[in-house]
């Protein structure tokens, strides 16, 4: 919590958070998924900060997509 956006001038006063993942599952040999994301969590006005931005990347069956998620944290 902190230890990169903190380093950075300006952006460590929003005390935003980031937010690294990989997922991945094999179903067999042929069948295979994996998924890498990176956000900002923390985002939000005053004590209602509860917002998250997420940039996900999909690879699957030698196709990728990308997308943005929005979501909540509770």
């Amino acid at each position: 919590k902190g230890y990169v956006l903190g380093k950075i001038p300006f952006v460590n006063k929003f005390n935003f958070n980031l937010v690294l993942g990989a997922h991945g599952i094999s179903i067999s040999k042929n069948k295979n998924y994996f998924e890498f994301n990176s956000g900002i969590s923390n985002l939000g006005w005053g004590k209602y900060r509860f917002l998250r931005i997420d940039y996900v990347r999909s690879y699957s069956d030698g196709k990728s997509e990308s997308r943005f998620m929005f979501g909540i944290n509770l």
